[in-house]
């Protein structure tokens, strides 16, 4: 993942939670996915972004569209990504990932989590 820039994401499932998601944030890849499910908060903010619908050619084209931005964005012939410059947007991304989705962190809430149901 350390070695990509963009994570294409034209996902169709009502996602509660993605991982992979969380993984290419840390990693430093720009995200293009829809605004369906909890990628929105997964992505707190940072991903580029296309309106989900159930139209599979309308979704297709959105995502389309988002990606040849992206695209652009990250090869620096345009420099912004939701109205900010694309570097500060994967490096804000990344300290947010790493922060908040690192697996010591998430261990530790689990087994506190898991300790307070057995009592």
């Amino acid at each position: 993942m350390e070695e990509n820039h963009i994570m294409a994401y034209p996902c169709i499932w009502e996602e509660t939670s993605c991982i992979t998601a969380m993984e290419n944030m840390s990693a430093g890849n720009l995200i293009v996915c829809p605004n369906y499910g909890a990628l929105p908060e997964t992505t707190a903010g940072f991903a580029q972004m296309y309106d989900w619908t159930p139209d599979l050619n309308e979704h297709a084209k959105r995502f389309y569209y988002e990606m040849k931005h992206a695209i652009e964005a990250v090869r620096g012939y345009t420099k912004k990504v939701n109205g900010l410059y694309v570097q500060n947007v994967i490096s804000k991304q990344k300290e947010y990932a790493d922060h908040f989705y690192n697996w010591e962190l998430r261990g530790k809430e689990w087994t506190e989590f898991l300790t307070n149901i057995q009592k």
